[in-house]
């Protein structure tokens, strides 16, 4: 008996599907998902979580794409996974905590999904400090964990500083990969960072960090040419002391039994050191609004390791708070973009679309209400009163063309505007520096719907703002999709699916081309009320509000400082006004250097992040903070 065709095809159709359906099931079995915190130890972090994923494939070669999920954004990885190999991928999500926080592996044999562990540190809550060492033996930094007797052992140790570790091989090649710590230490090993690790490093410091280099008997790093620009000292020897007498003042500490190696030298201006019998023990210098430490000794090593001079020394830098006051400066810069700044470099007359405001609900509500009480019962009231009620077939009609007309006039200025594009943020410049650091966001309009790439270079990470778009897990929940699209090839590369009238938002970090400065300053008079000197811009841009911070003061420059210009100017101590306020600035008096001085102002024509539309100058706050940390000042 011969089977009839038709019911024969569905059945090999059948048996294709479930035989290339197993295959592909096979495939993804031969293929391992893992992702972690990169910090060993640490979590909890407030806004860039750099996580560790790795992917292994035993079976045949493929590809795809990673994905990593949190509440707020989407970040997808390209992957190549040839047979037999292992790929280890590092990505800097933002977000709350690693709660919730996953990875999709997507490839064409199938879709795999791997949670981020959870580290087993604990702490009082996402403000806690962090602390990270690079090093190759980890848990030099556990004196910051204390046992609480009421809990039980098997529980996590409660931090007043969360600890953290990772290899140099590991080490974040972006500085964003920091943004949640405090300060970092160069341990063991840490002369094996790559070059990518070393500029991540030394940019997170431009933005304020503090980085810690321990001296002692064996310091190669100290050769290394990459970090010779931001030590604060040089020629350094290495020798044997029987004590360190100003040191152990400071940390109040017993006399170590044994000698102590020191590194010490010469300090390199404009730094600042501290002394004493054996030389400088501890040397200071200013990069960018952040520090480099330089200890001449080693307190992880051999005598010093037996007392707690790491434990105080640390978290007295800790307790000083300067990381997190430089950060909430920054990032305090670039909030409520719909706010237009009085400090914008020029005003502009032109339509603006981020300042027109899009009609109340109850407006609109109301609004509807009554076109449905004079279309429907006064319409054909009036209509039937006048016995015409025939008319209804044109005055609804033109009643409607008119509601239309008003509902228009509430946004219709947005149709007949064109593309534009709003920024708001901070370029950190340092003088020591071959880069500089733009922290800030943007906004952006799309009149009419399309795929439209961002085209951005640089940015090490770019998120909407919190809260913007949510991803809801509940079935009976409204999911909300961003229309911004990430995707990390090494760089953040950005685009919009956008509808009409589509606005987006987010904020994005990015390492942009040098900004060239140069500065002589000194005070005016006796009593620092007036600064005087030269300042030469030697970028391409025009500043505006230009202030001098100096010695915990802010002394305004008048005019504008044009591109390529050098300009000779007295000025007096401010009260108010430029692109940030006084009081705002003064907040970061005591963290910057003694003889360092730092240049605020408004930047016209340096535009970062997306290159799409026009810019909106009128709601535009592009602010420089150019720190002049290789100028040594005196006064008159």
């Amino acid at each position: 008996m011969l089977l009839h065709p038709a019911p024969l095809k569905r059945f090999v159709h059948s048996a294709v599907f479930v035989c290339l359906a197993l295959a592909a099931s096979a495939q993804m079995e031969k293929v391992s998902l893992r992702a972690r915190p990169l910090f060993e130890g640490f979590s909890n972090s407030t806004l860039a979580q750099p996580i560790r994923i790795e992917v292994g494939n035993t079976g045949d070669s493929t590809g795809g794409v990673l994905t990593v999920r949190n509440g707020n954004q989407d970040i997808k990885i390209p992957i190549e996974l040839p047979r037999g190999t292992t790929k280890a991928v590092t990505a800097y999500p933002v977000g709350q905590s690693f709660l919730g926080l996953e990875v999709v592996l997507d490839t064409l044999s199938g879709r795999k999904i791997a949670q981020v562990e959870s580290n087993m540190s604990w702490s009082d809550g996402s403000h806690t400090p962090g602390a990270v060492m690079i090093t190759t033996s980890p848990g030099a930094l556990a004196f910051f964990r204390t046992k609480s007797e009421d809990r039980d052992d098997r529980m996590p140790r409660r931090s007043t500083v969360r600890d953290g570790y990772c290899t140099p091989e590991l080490a974040p090649d972006r500085a964003i990969g920091y943004s949640d710590v405090d300060i970092v230490v160069l341990g063991e090993g840490s002369e094996r960072l790559s070059d990518q690790a070393v500029r991540a490093l030394q940019r997170w410091v431009m933005l304020g960090g503090k980085l810690i280099i321990p001296g002692g008997a064996s310091t190669p790093i100290l050769a290394d040419d990459r970090w010779v620009p931001v030590l604060p000292m040089t020629n350094a020897r290495t020798r044997s002391v029987a004590d360190l007498p100003h040191l152990r003042s400071e940390v109040s500490v017993k006399e170590p039994t044994g000698t102590v190696a020191v590194t010490t030298g010469e300090l390199a201006p404009p730094g600042e050191a501290m002394r004493d019998t054996s030389g400088i023990w501890k040397a200071t210098r200013q990069v960018g609004l952040g520090k480099v430490i330089q200890w001449s000794f080693n307190p992880f090593e051999k005598p010093l390791s037996s007392e707690k001079y790491a434990e105080v020394l640390l978290k007295a830098e800790i307790e000083t708070g300067d990381t997190r006051k430089n950060l909430s400066w920054l990032v305090g810069e670039t909030q409520d973009m719909s706010d237009p700044m009085t400090s914008s470099f020029e005003v502009s007359s032109e339509p603006n679309p981020f300042e027109t405001k899009i009609p109340a609900a109850e407006k609109i509500f109301g609004t509807l209400l009554i076109y449905f009480i004079i279309v429907i019962p006064l319409n054909f009231w009036i209509l039937g009163r006048l016995g015409r009620s025939e008319l209804a077939w044109f005055t609804t009609p033109l009643l409607s063309i008119g509601f239309a007309a008003v509902f228009f006039s509430y946004a219709g200025s947005l149709y007949t505007t064109e593309q534009a594009v709003s920024y708001r943020g901070v370029l950190v410049a340092s003088e020591s520096q071959p880069d500089s650091m733009f922290v800030g966001g943007t906004q952006l309009f799309f009149p009419r719907g399309g795929a439209y790439d961002l085209r951005m270079t640089g940015v090490e990470s770019a998120y909407p703002r919190l809260g913007q778009y949510q991803r809801y897990v509940g079935a009976s929940e409204l999911v909300r999709k961003d229309p911004l699209s990430l995707v990390d090839i090494g760089e953040i590369k950005g685009a919009v699916d956008a509808s009409n009238l589509t606005f987006e938002e987010f904020d994005f970090w990015q390492a942009c081309p040098a900004i060239g400065m140069g500065a002589k300053v000194a005070w005016g008079d006796r009593t620092k009320s007036t600064l005087k000197g030269e300042l030469a811009n030697r970028s391409q841009y025009p500043m505006k509000n230009v202030i001098v911070m100096y010695r915990g003061q802010a002394y305004s420059v008048e005019g504008v400082l044009e591109a390529g210009e050098t300009k000779t100017f007295s000025a007096r101590r401010a009260r108010s006004g430029g692109p940030a306020t006084v009081t705002g600035l003064q907040s970061l008096a005591g963290i910057l250097g003694v003889n360092t001085p730092v240049i605020f102002a408004d930047l016209a024509g340096f535009r970062p992040g997306p290159q799409v539309g026009k810019e909106s100058k009128s709601t535009r706050s592009v602010q420089i903070a150019y720190v002049l940390d290789r100028t040594t000042v005196k006064g008159p």
